[in-house]
């Protein structure tokens, strides 16, 4: 299978929401707030998409399928970032999709002069923390009873200007830091 990392927008919509309630049921953002999300012009996301070997539609025409994405609002004035949703098909975890979302997520940001960003993830979602962790985030606080379905504090972790965690260029081996965000 050939995988893609690229710029998602509204074309994407229907298959951000598939993932969105594969990875968050109970808590799935809904289809109202991704449109007026991706409208936003402060408003980055990127998709992965892979070609499954031998998938054609009726029309011969090659079908690609979403099995990643991440979210990220800006604030240009303030140099800020909100990584608000990192989300990885669960038939797709433990491949490098998340981290290379992730790398290729901070490289945009930091070429649109954003250099502070924040993320928040579930307590217990211990493999995703080690994936911001390794790229320069540090925890700053939990935040008791942030999620719901279960409930479950956050983590909020904060990556402040020079902290890169890691050289450009330089990717983390896949299937070490995956999950839904």
């Amino acid at each position: 299978m050939n995988d893609l990392i690229r710029r998602g927008g509204l074309r994407d919509l229907e298959g951000i929401l598939s993932l969105e309630k594969a990875c968050f049921p109970g808590e799935a953002w809904s289809r109202n707030v991704f449109l007026e999300d991706l409208a936003r012009p402060s408003s980055f996301y990127l998709v992965a998409e892979i070609e499954p070997r031998d998938f054609q539609d009726p029309t011969g025409e090659h079908i690609k399928q979403l099995i990643g994405y991440i979210a990220c609002a800006t604030d240009q004035v303030h140099r800020y970032g909100h990584i608000s949703s990192l989300a990885v098909d669960p038939d797709h975890r433990s491949q490098g999709i998340g981290g290379r979302l992730l790398d290729d997520m901070l490289a945009l940001l930091e070429a649109q002069g954003i250099d502070c960003l924040r993320a928040e993830t579930r307590l217990s979602n211990r493999h995703v923390q080690e994936m911001f962790r390794i790229r320069g985030f540090l925890e700053t606080e939990q935040i008791p009873r942030y999620y719901q379905n279960p409930t479950e504090a956050a983590v909020v972790m904060i990556r402040w200007p020079g902290e890169s965690g890691f050289s450009q260029g330089q990717r983390i081996p896949p299937g070490r830091h995956e999950g839904g965000g």
